[in-house]
């Protein structure tokens, strides 16, 4: 999707050793066509984030001869990221995403994995 998805709200008392967990209402977020985030913080510097995201586009192409003519498409994506805080200016990040789009007029279903790893200063 082309839209910034929304951070998940992560908070965790400092040296309190207690877990949070922070979820968007999965109804809502489908009903917004936004995703569904799930984070854990573990323990006090690592913090693991569970995405899921529904999307159905209509194309609203009226022109018989358009490719895209009374066509729609539904998209499934999931994501899992791990943050670990190694100092309180950096962090290191790595993650699995996994996306399934499937056109209505097209045979078979786009399938797309990433993986990512990447530190994030800052200053």
């Amino acid at each position: 999707s082309s839209t910034a998805r929304p951070q998940p709200n992560i908070a965790a008392t400092p040296g309190s050793g207690t877990a949070a967990i922070f979820v968007n209402p999965l109804a809502w977020a489908l009903a917004q066509n936004a995703p569904f985030i799930v984070s854990l913080v573990a323990l006090e510097k690592l913090t693991a984030s569970f995405i899921v995201d529904y999307e159905k586009n209509d194309f609203t192409s009226q022109n018989r001869s358009d490719e895209h003519f009374q066509a729609y498409e539904n998209l499934y994506q999931g994501e899992i990221e791990l943050q670990y805080e190694l100092t309180h200016e950096m962090t290191v990040s790595a993650g699995w995403q996994h996306g399934q789009r499937k056109l209505n007029i097209e045979p078979q279903a786009i399938k797309n994995n990433n993986l990512w790893l990447g530190v994030e200063y800052t200053f």
